[in-house]
């Protein structure tokens, strides 16, 4: 289902958003090979979720798609994975909506120099798709006009803190260190942002508050850098659009800027079959 945001001081026409993530293609929990196609069920459960709310939201005439990461289950999808979770991005670049793709923590590698999950993208040149792997202010160009996404993707432990500055740490204070270079890159996002143009804080992080989803209450580590909601609210950005937790939520709810997780798509489990999955579509306009 689509969830609306709305805002803005009604001075100019919103431009339409969709904000997904977590889509995990590669998952394979109760399902099987399906003799017709060769492809596993829940591989075909995924793609047709994610291709029908991709239809939901060109028919509410959205102007740009941002995913905040976590493409697949794998670091390494298949090529299958690839070019299903691809088809259904050409459905938004085929009607002319450019899309911002975020790597999460499942598309990164664990080694520094390997290629991410996302990265064929860029080097191809698919027109119309932006991969975001670095904290960045890029300015996208749609059809309601420009939209600046300041970029927080996944920070790895091994890349972003030096080796120095894990020597002779525990667990909690390198959990700590982290928790501090979030708040140092969404700060310093914030100083870059323009103030003049509609923003989003596009990222992949834990924000505290959070309630998690089921299926992630089993293994998502409490070591694992927690940022606080009033960090990531930073009136520099009009939206915050977040991945890595599965269940949808509104953490700055009657507040500004609106700090949404769009959650996954679907369940990936029966632990979740309660929990309402889909997309958000935002009205998005600076202020």
């Amino acid at each position: 289902s689509g969830q609306a945001a709305e805002g803005g001081d009604g001075m100019s026409e919103p431009i339409r958003v969709m904000h997904f993530a977590d889509t995990h293609f590669g998952v394979e929990q109760y399902g099987r090979l399906d003799p017709a196609t060769g492809m596993h069920s829940r591989l075909e459960d995924f793609r047709d979720t994610l291709l029908e709310a991709i239809g939901m939201a060109l028919n509410r005439g959205v102007q740009l798609a941002v995913f905040a990461g976590d493409a697949y289950k794998s670091r390494d999808p298949s090529q299958t994975h690839q070019r299903e979770f691809a088809r259904c991005l050409r459905e938004l670049t085929g009607q002319g909506v450019p899309v911002v793709l975020l790597t999460g923590n499942h598309d990164m590698p664990n080694v520094r120099g390997r290629a991410n999950a996302l990265e064929i993208y860029r080097t191809l040149g698919v027109q119309g798709v932006e991969i975001l792997s670095q904290p960045d202010v890029r300015i996208v160009q749609t059809a309601g006009g420009p939209v600046q996404i300041a970029a927080l993707p996944y920070l790895m432990r091994g890349i972003q803190l030096a080796k120095e500055e894990l020597e002779g740490k525990d667990a909690d204070e390198v959990r700590q260190a982290l928790v501090e270079r979030y708040g140092q890159w969404i700060r310093d996002l914030a100083a870059r942002c323009d103030t003049t143009l509609p923003t989003i804080l596009l990222g992949h992080f834990w924000v505290s508050s959070a309630r998690l989803s089921t299926w992630q209450q089993g293994y998502l580590s409490t070591t694992e850098p927690q940022v606080q909601v009033s960090e990531a609210a930073n009136d520099a950005f009009d939206y915050v659009a977040l991945g890595h937790i599965h269940r949808h939520q509104d953490l700055n709810r009657g507040a500004y800027p609106t700090v949404v997780y769009a959650g996954s798509p679907i369940q990936i489990d029966f632990g979740e079959r309660e929990e309402p999955k889909g997309f958000v579509m935002v009205n998005l306009v600076r202020g």
